[in-house]
């Protein structure tokens, strides 16, 4: 991820840098190729200010964590979170009267915990719980509830989220290939 010093700062959302980041995240998460996730965690995926890159980060390094078997790791990653979300909870809202804004800032964080409790259960040999606390997560991907699904033992519920995933990705190799596991 080239950065210029004074033009390409990767802490400015509108820099090519930070979108080379955000790809960097997508790409290692979705292919789940977590040693290399792991190994760039000092490097390019160093953290960085923002709270919302922290939920991300925090989130992709749990995934990879409990994908690889290290789940102390993985642990550590589910306390930060846990921890970031206490202290966005104790945030005063001041112009929020319905709770809507405190709502949205607040998702992130829940579904990143859900999707990681998800992922530990699964890495503890417990397909259920672990179905139960993915489906919590309202932005996790379809491969991932798909082969949790089956993992459960829902096989014609695994491959319906396939086939949907599948039919609105036409042409991309990933959705094609969870629906034929």
């Amino acid at each position: 991820i080239p950065r210029h010093p004074r033009l390409n700062k990767i802490d400015d959302k509108s820099h090519a840098s930070r979108e080379g980041r955000s790809r960097l995240f997508e790409l290692l998460t979705q292919w789940e190729l977590w040693t290399e996730l792991l190994a760039r965690e000092t490097t390019h995926l160093e953290a960085l200010a923002a709270e919302e890159d922290a939920v991300k980060r925090l989130r992709a390094l749990g995934a990879a964590a409990f994908g690889s078997g290290d789940l102390v790791r993985g642990d550590r990653c589910l306390s930060e979170l846990d921890g970031r979300l206490g202290l966005e909870l104790a945030k005063p809202d001041k112009d929020d009267k319905d709770g809507k804004k405190r709502d949205s800032r607040l998702k992130p964080f829940r579904n990143a915990l859900a999707e990681l409790r998800g992922r530990r259960a699964s890495a503890f040999g417990e397909p259920k719980a672990a179905l139960a606390d993915l489906l919590k997560a309202d932005d996790l991907r379809k491969d991932v509830l798909a082969r949790a699904q089956l993992a459960a033992g829902l096989g014609d519920k695994a491959e319906e989220t396939a086939r949907t995933a599948a039919k609105g990705a036409e042409g991309q190799a990933l959705p094609q290939a969870v629906l034929a596991e």
